[in-house]
């Protein structure tokens, strides 16, 4: 009911465009999300090797558990799966709250909860992989548009907000939603890729993620309000 009001819409990926045009007959011309390029950049100096135990894969997860659509269940057990196929896997979570479901004192992987900024950006850019396991709830997918600026190669789970980030899916690996096996197949062929591919799929994803800047979203946003003055409010 609030969205039959006569207001605007702004959506942020293209299939929510679709979808609120389809259910309720008024444009609501796309802003995509932006992020901050001057704090998530990748190491500059970044060049991968073959990992091992002394170099093992550090992957990167962000959400909070117990929100469901995020999949974070799914990509805890992927990774388990793989360190106990004999994967030298460094795992680390970041959430913004802690949840009574997930122990700090975990052993297949830390957590760190509610970390700074700096902090933040910083284990971002020192990561290798992302995964993110999310379900089609998903609206747009900040973090791992954050952790593709950082440099991260990534595992996705295969949505519509996910494909929307470019025409292109060489930055990634995509897997279908919940899948536990597909994602740690995805882990185990990062972890055998031979260091000049990760590098291809790490270069590809800084490459698109200079089309999500703050100042290009803010750009636009700034175009639709000015567009929304203009004209009458649409009745339904």
């Amino acid at each position: 009911s609030s969205y039959r009001l006569p207001t605007f819409f702004i959506s942020i990926s293209s299939h929510l465009q679709k979808e609120l045009e389809n259910r309720y007959g008024r444009p609501a011309p796309l802003c995509r999300n932006g992020i901050d390029l001057k704090i998530f950049y990748p190491e500059s100096d970044k060049a991968y090797s073959r990992f091992s135990e002394k170099n093992p894969m550090k992957i990167i997860n962000v959400g909070p558990y117990d929100i469901m659509y995020k999949g974070i269940q799914t990509t805890v057990e992927a990774v388990k799966k793989a360190k106990k196929a004999g994967l030298n896997v460094d795992f680390r979570r970041i959430a913004p709250i802690p949840s009574s479901a997930e122990s700090s004192s975990n052993p297949d992987y830390s957590i760190s909860i509610s970390l700074p900024q700096d902090d933040f950006c910083g284990a971002m850019r020192s990561s290798d992989v992302y995964i993110s396991n999310s379900t089609e709830r998903e609206g747009f997918g900040l973090p791992a548009m954050e952790a593709m600026a950082s440099g991260l190669v990534t595992i996705l789970s295969d949505i519509k907000c996910y494909r929307s980030f470019s025409n292109e899916y060489e930055h990634c690996i995509f897997v279908p939603e919940g899948d536990i096996e597909a994602t740690f197949k995805a882990i185990e062929k990062l972890y055998s890729m031979p260091p000049p591919e990760l590098s291809k799929m790490r270069e590809k994803s800084i490459e698109i993620s200079k089309d999500f800047s703050f100042e290009k979203s803010c750009k636009r946003f700034e175009e639709l309000l000015e567009s929304f003055i203009r004209e009458p409010v649409a009745k339904v």
